[in-house]
């Protein structure tokens, strides 16, 4: 099965578990028909097609997050890259952060993910050369914000209460 990322009428939804996507007529409009089956249960969803401005097709991790951590960290440890400073993360950081800029502002959503994979992966390498625990670092800052209030922009971002 696969996932389906559909942005309609400037909404952005996702699909697991999709089954089928289908073009047809209905009542002489184009639609965009999604089959979804989840828990046993085939779900239909049907959008018109002049109405979608996006629609991606893409396979489902094939790791949890747990399992990614220490496969990643094992993988800095076999290359030798386990110990250091940190300073060369960092840089590495920066050149994935202007990877994603270039392919978010391109709107290209295959390096839009593969940007945001590898800034992960620099920043578990930068936990494991720097001593820190990167869910420890995670779990702080969600600690941090669960219980902030405020709006959000225009541009999306969230701006906290005073």
């Amino acid at each position: 099965m696969k996932n389906v990322r559909l942005i309609y009428k400037g909404k952005t939804l996702f699909f697991t578990g999709v089954k089928s996507v289908q073009i047809a007529e209905v009542e002489g409009e184009t639609q965009i028909i999604i089959y979804t089956k989840n828990d046993g249960k085939t779900d239909c969803f049907t959008y018109p097609l002049c109405e979608v401005d996006y629609l991606e097709s893409y396979e489902g991790a094939t790791h949890t997050m747990q399992e990614l951590l220490p496969l990643i960290q094992q993988w800095f440890v076999d290359r030798g890259i386990d110990e250091g400073d940190g300073n060369g993360q960092i840089e590495k950081l920066q050149e994935e952060v202007e990877e994603l800029v270039d392919a978010h502002e391109y709107g290209d959503s295959f390096e839009v993910r593969d940007a945001v994979g590898d800034i992960m992966v620099v920043l578990i390498g930068y936990c494991l050369q720097t001593g820190l625990d990167i869910v420890h670092c995670l779990d702080g800052a969600y600690n941090e914000i669960k219980d902030r209030t405020g709006k959000v922009n225009k541009n999306g971002v969230f701006v906290k209460d005073e």
